[in-house]
């Protein structure tokens, strides 16, 4: 497990001060067992907050496909882990700016979390990771979690414009919950899109 991760767990933020001394905050979220933790954990913490502020570039995007297909099958192809769309949708959304090796270590704790802590530990974890990673914009952020052809980018581009910033995140969740769930609940994989995108407009 990825030890930001194991803090993100717990609430917690950290980052690097002078003289590679940590701080952790908010304190009242530090336990007497997470301080113990961070004590045990502070060269992989640190290694780990060096590397975040130079970061790989974003890995091509292709290749969370093949890392939701590890999460869902084991090496010898037998189910390992159901990952249905509204999860797999936050696992691509968390992982699309992120290198090779930070995708690595997220799906190493995504895999750990499900099995252990279960879908709602996981799905909360990545709406962590999502929230402190803000898109360029609201509408691409949607296209990220949405097939969309050009006409919803024509569409969505004009709603988003009236609304003021906050507005504008509250309408892209509803809309990318309004999709993934429509999705879901279509029968038809080939179905599915237009589902979406019918539920969503």
């Amino acid at each position: 497990m990825a030890a930001i991760d194991y803090l993100k767990l717990h609430r917690l933020n950290v980052e690097v001060e002078e003289g590679n001394r940590l701080a952790v905050w908010p304190k009242e979220n530090i336990t007497p067992e997470v301080r113990d933790w961070i004590k045990a954990h502070r060269d992989e913490l640190l290694e780990e907050l060096t590397a975040a502020n130079d970061p790989e570039p974003p890995a091509p995007e292709a290749d969370i496909d093949l890392l939701l297909e590890n999460l869902r099958f084991d090496f010898t192809g037998a189910p390992l882990h159901d990952i249905d769309n509204e999860l797999a949708g936050a696992i691509r959304l968390a992982m699309l700016p992120m290198g090779k090796r930070a995708r690595a270590d997220l799906a190493a704790l995504i895999d750990d979390e499900l099995a252990t802590k279960g879908r709602e530990r996981v799905l909360a974890l990545l709406q962590q990771r999502i929230e402190t990673q803000p898109p360029a914009t609201w509408l691409e952020w949607i296209k990220q979690a949405c097939p969309l052809v050009d006409g919803d980018v024509e569409f969505i581009g004009k709603v988003l414009a009236r609304l003021a910033p906050r507005e504008q995140e509250q309408a892209a969740h509803r809309y990318v919950a309004a999709w993934q769930a429509a999705a879901e609940a279509e029968a038809q994989p080939h179905r599915q899109a237009n589902a979406g995108r019918q539920a969503a407009n």
